[in-house]
């Protein structure tokens, strides 16, 4: 089902998926920001039983590594959380002790931000 759901992000908004060993997979793509290429991990997903391992933050690592050695120019990886969906706080929790900063809001999304 995963293998559908990846295509069809690949296909429908030329995202990329990272897989990390069948414990969780992160969405992200390159964006303009302000005039800059931006790395925007958009979503982030790790199975319950691998919780509280700090998978999130190696993920995000993992792609920030991918991108900066096909595109030396990214220079900041953004993340959101939406206000209004469950259990957002966990999301702005996590992107504060990865040690991103807020950027900005646009509606109900809050965008967090990361030198790399």
């Amino acid at each position: 089902m995963l293998d559908m759901y990846q295509a069809y992000v690949a296909e429908r908004e030329g995202k990329e998926f990272f897989n990390y060993e069948d414990k969780g997979f992160a969405v992200y793509s390159i964006e303009e920001y302000k005039g800059e290429r931006i790395l925007y991990v958009s979503t982030i997903y790790v199975r319950p039983e691998h919780r509280r391992g700090h998978l999130t933050f190696k993920m995000t690592d993992k792609i920030c590594e991918l991108v900066k050695e096909a595109d030396p120019s990214i220079k900041s990886v953004f993340g959101s959380a939406c206000v209004e969906t469950n259990n957002f706080e966990y999301s702005l929790m996590g992107f504060i002790k990865y040690g991103m900063r807020k950027s900005h809001m646009s509606g109900s999304v809050i965008y967090y931000k990361k030198e790399i």
